[in-house]
């Protein structure tokens, strides 16, 4: 078995914190939206230990939509990040 403890896995997915959504942006706001969350990507990578993850995908189907995915480690990293610099503009 891969895995020593199961519990530890449990616990560790009922402490994080994730976001799937699907953002549409209307033609004129489309860069300024781009480039936020490019601003707030770098600062999660640099600053923020407990982002695990944020990504921003462009909907293949709709050139106005963007797929945002963000987790955290747990609500402490969570509230880290809404401290931070692009999350308070």
């Amino acid at each position: 078995m891969m895995v020593d403890s199961w519990e530890n896995i449990i616990v560790l997915l009922l402490a994080m914190i994730a976001f799937f959504v699907h953002l549409k942006v209307k033609t004129e706001k489309l860069t300024d939206l781009r480039n936020f969350f490019l601003d707030d990507c770098k600062v999660c990578e640099e600053q923020e230990p407990g982002t695990l993850r944020f990504d921003l995908w462009p909907d293949p189907a709709n050139k106005n939509a963007f797929y945002l995915y963000e987790a955290y480690r747990d609500l402490a990293a969570f509230d880290e990040h809404t401290n931070n610099k692009p999350y308070l503009k």
